[in-house]
């Protein structure tokens, strides 16, 4: 059986993340591979300094529609 394993922080970042069933999922209920962990991680490496830009705009912004109101 697996349970979720929450995983634990002293700034809260990582507050409502969790381990289950072989993903890491985050406090919005979406489940991560580590292979698509790898590849954000690969992407944002080899991002040049335009890319950098352009990805903290979509950070922001999904931030942003992460905080609406469910309907």
């Amino acid at each position: 059986m697996h349970k979720g394993i929450e995983l634990v922080n002293i700034e809260g970042e990582w507050d409502g993340w969790m381990f289950k069933k072989g993903y890491l999922v985050n406090n919005k209920g979406i489940k991560l591979t580590p292979n698509q962990i790898l590849t954000g991680y690969a992407l944002l490496e080899i991002g040049a300094e335009n890319d950098r830009k352009i990805q903290k705009e979509i950070v922001r912004i999904a931030r942003l529609f992460g905080n609406l109101p469910k309907i």
